[in-house]
């Protein structure tokens, strides 16, 4: 009898427990903290792809990117709808990034090895060259934001960039303004979440030491970024 009893009691408490981790996981509770801020570490992918169809970049590759985020959401309401469910405003004063790439074939250019002044110099011969970009981004745009529990965050966001875009390439340095938007999903544990996000735009870069343009048309962007998010 004494058994049964304390069976019965085990598994009373451990219902008990149970139920409560159901209400502490679906339910708003009143000390549960909205982490409005959040700064994103990402690894970036981008490729870069020529407006015009009769050009082609098939030489330029994406070797690897990095890029910080800083971003305030500032909320549309005060209390969460059906306890778990909010409507921000999305604001970032700080994206920076870079992404590095290799120029298989400076040929696809119309460019040579400036440098190569040697008495075996031979124009017809190309090298691989780096290609350095490095942007700057403010941010703007809605965001949802899913918060079933005290501790876990899912959020969903689209966003206008406006960016300062600029690429360096065999001493030379190419620059203009490039409007970006950027489409993003993360989900986060108390202060630590994963996350990734699109990244699209254009821009038509012009050498900012007063030769010609890069290209005779638009440079576009597209690609993803995947991070670590710390939120508070």
């Amino acid at each position: 009898m004494k058994r049964f009893f304390l069976l019965a009691l085990v598994l009373c408490t451990a219902a008990t427990a149970a139920a409560q981790g159901y209400n502490d996981f679906f339910t708003f509770r009143p000390d549960k903290k909205v982490r409005k801020n959040s700064l994103n570490i990402s690894y970036v992918s981008d490729k870069i792809s020529p407006t015009d169809k009769n050009l082609s970049l098939d030489g330029v590759k994406n070797n690897w990117g990095v890029s910080l985020t800083y971003v305030h959401t500032y909320m549309l309401h005060r209390k969460p709808i059906a306890r778990m469910l909010g409507f921000g405003l999305d604001v970032s004063f700080a994206d920076v990034s870079y992404a590095n790439y290799t120029i298989d074939d400076m040929e696809r250019w119309g460019m040579i090895d400036p440098d190569d002044f040697d008495t075996m110099h031979d124009p017809t011969q190309f090298q691989n060259v780096a290609l350095h970009k490095i942007e700057y981004s403010l941010q703007v745009g809605p965001s949802v934001t899913l918060t079933p529990g005290k501790n876990f965050t899912f959020a969903a966001y689209a966003r206008y960039a406006p960016t300062f875009s600029g690429v360096y390439i065999n001493y030379d340095f190419y620059g203009n303004y490039a409007s970006m938007f950027n489409f993003g999903v993360s989900a986060s544990w108390r202060n630590i979440g994963l996350g990734i996000e699109s990244r699209m735009g254009s821009c038509r870069y012009k050498d900012f030491t007063g030769g010609d343009e890069l290209m005779p048309s638009k440079l576009k962007t597209s690609g993803f970024r995947a991070f670590l998010q710390i939120r508070w």
